[in-house]
């Protein structure tokens, strides 16, 4: 599965805890129709707490399932003052 990286934004979580849903804004996906994704995921992998993703860039890596669907992965802060 070939993968690229691309840049996404989170416009907003919603939810609680391991179960709530970041809404990004993907090449594919226009902000008026975000693509839901878990929150815990992203927040993980780029180190942040789930609260502070909306408004956030992100890279990630993004690729296609067996079944056709769009895979991301590997988050990483676009800008990261910590680094």
């Amino acid at each position: 599965m070939a993968t690229e990286r691309v840049r996404v934004r989170c416009v907003l979580v919603f939810g609680d805890s391991d179960a709530a849903l970041a809404y990004l804004e993907t090449p594919w996906h226009p902000a008026r129709s975000p693509l839901s994704w878990p929150a815990a995921q992203i927040a993980a992998q780029a180190g942040l707490p789930a609260n502070e993703l909306p408004g956030r860039e992100f890279w990630a890596d993004a690729g296609h399932a067996p079944d056709d669907s769009l895979t991301l992965s590997g988050f990483l802060l676009v800008h990261d003052p910590r680094l």
